[in-house]
């Protein structure tokens, strides 16, 4: 039975895209971040994480993460502004994601 580390760790290391796409549905905001960090993440798995809600560090964390993302296509950045736009309304400030976006 993997850990959460394990999952980390292949979230961090892994370079094929449907390992990566399958490990975005995880319920760990640390590998979700991981994944926005990994270069080799597809868009759909970015697309599927900019929904993915925790608390509001890490929600905020993740959304700059997948707005600075290189295959951050427009799809994603839609996503992410749909995310960063409902947070404001909310009241949050994810300002690290306004600032990226």
């Amino acid at each position: 039975m993997p850990t959460p580390a394990d999952y980390l760790a292949l979230a961090h290391a892994e370079k094929d895209s449907v390992v990566l796409q399958r490990l975005a549905q995880c319920p760990y905001p640390f590998v979700w971040q991981a994944l926005a960090a990994n270069p080799h993440t597809p868009p759909v798995a970015l697309q599927e994480l900019s929904t993915a809600r925790d608390s509001v560090w890490n929600d905020n964390r993740l959304l700059c993460l997948l707005a600075k993302h290189p295959g951050a296509n427009p799809v994603v950045l839609r996503a992410v502004l749909g995310a960063v736009a409902a947070k404001l309304e909310e009241g949050e400030r994810p300002h690290a994601a306004v600032l990226v976006s």
